[in-house]
């Protein structure tokens, strides 16, 4: 493909050449777009998806998971490290890159820190170009990778400042989810996930975060952030000057925990759960308002058998969501509850300043070709059985949206083509 024709743009008609480079060569300006015009955005950077890679290939493969984001219209993956074994040393990144060799979207990574100083480690992989920061847990989501010691975690946010690289943060407090299980009187299950997982143990961990990040000097990026609550606290921090961000996601926007009730709660159990009605509510008022900073998928694919039928320390946590997210957020926009400008905002150009990927997030002449042509007109049914992901399911099964995604270009090659 060297060039994608009529489409809109920041409600201009254009025609976008792209050079053998892959990257956009020019942009001729046709006039004004009409509503019905293909809407051409740029592709989604999903700074939130969960590989599998290594250890998982029975819930995900590369395979799969390149066609799932194509599919979605994400042209970027960051994987997460809790992997098994996790990426907290080199020989698994390398491990983890091989495994993705053949993906037609090469991924970045976020490396993992862990409570045993693995310092060494990170600081050799953060100058790799394929290594975008440091992960860390909070809260025990990977058993592995906990970090609960203040002391630990402030260890991993100088280390952060020191290499100049951001600090991604699952924001739970592990001590407050251990006291909130010990005080069930009943055997905890799946329809008690949100009470476990508590509105305060997300508040607290991000106090604590915080504090602690403004202490460092580290920039710190917070991960799926599920309570108006905690959203409030880190745009308060915004306004004082600190330098952070946080992350929505589908989930957390569009369900709440009536879903965790009954037979296929076992569908809807992730980390940090869903929350109540009101605060479901609250937080999509924050994110209409474009007070959140991105929105990431939390892409976590299980298989169908592994979530129904199990006890609740059996039954994982996690759901699918890289092919979802962008179609979800479109039928936002053409329900006027978010403007293209903001959407893009989320998507593309906001990750794209985050990790500093100068070459992504906008429509420019210079800009990678990573491009997503949307039809206003059309449609998106969302079913278990259309769904790219090895997994084979989704949270949002049924649900119809408006608007559909035509085609994908990654790099300026044509990955994905409706149909």
């Amino acid at each position: 493909m060297r060039s994608l024709e009529k489409v809109a743009v920041q409600g201009r008609l254009v025609n976008i050449k792209i050079g053998r480079n892959g990257r956009i060569a020019g942009i001729d300006e046709l006039g004004p777009a009409k509503p019905d015009s293909p809407v051409a955005i740029p592709g989604m950077i999903d700074l939130h998806v969960h590989s599998r890679q290594p250890g998982g290939n029975h819930k995900e493969d590369w395979d799969h998971l390149w066609k799932a984001a194509v599919k979605g219209g994400v042209t970027t993956i960051v994987t997460m490290p809790n992997t098994s074994p996790p990426i907290v040393d080199l020989e698994t990144l390398q491990l983890a890159r091989e495994l993705a060799s053949s993906s037609l979207i090469k991924p970045l990574f976020w490396f993992g820190a862990t409570a045993k100083d693995n310092s060494s480690a990170i600081k050799l992989a953060c100058q790799e170009k394929d290594v975008v920061g440091i992960k860390m847990f909070m809260g025990s989501s990977t058993e592995a990778m906990t970090i609960e010691k203040p002391e630990d975690q402030l260890r991993v946010l100088r280390l952060g400042a020191k290499l100049r690289v951001p600090v991604a943060i699952h924001a739970e407090t592990e001590a407050r989810i251990q006291a909130n299980l010990a005080a069930l009187k009943d055997k905890p299950t799946v329809a008690n996930h949100s009470k476990i997982r508590d509105t305060r143990a997300e508040v607290t961990a991000v106090k604590q975060a915080l504090d602690l990040a403004k202490r460092a000097g580290c920039q710190v990026y917070f991960l799926h952030i599920s309570t108006p609550e905690a959203a409030e606290l880190i745009i308060r921090a915004q306004a004082n000057g600190q330098l952070v961000w946080f992350e929505v996601t589908s989930h957390h926007l569009f369900l709440d925990d009536d879903f965790l009730q009954g037979e296929q709660g076992g569908f809807y159990k992730m980390n940090p759960p869903l929350r109540n009605f009101e605060q479901v509510a609250g937080l999509l008022e924050i994110f209409s308002n474009d007070q959140a900073d991105t929105v990431g998928s939390d892409h976590a694919p299980h298989t169908r058998e592994e979530k129904v039928g199990r006890d609740y320390a059996g039954t994982p946590s996690g759901v699918p969501g890289i092919e979802t997210s962008l179609p979800l957020l479109i039928n936002q926009v053409l329900l006027s509850q978010l403007s293209w400008e903001c959407l893009v905002q989320y998507t593309s150009t906001r990750p794209a300043e985050i990790l500093n990927l100068r070459r992504k997030g906008q429509i420019a002449i210079g800009s990678d070709a990573d491009l997503v042509v949307i039809d206003p007109g059309g449609e998106t049914r969302i079913t278990n059985q259309n769904i790219a992901s090895k997994c084979g399911w989704t949270p949002f099964d049924g649900l119809t949206t408006r608007g559909r995604i035509v085609s994908t270009i990654v790099g300026g090659q044509l990955l994905y083509k409706e149909g």
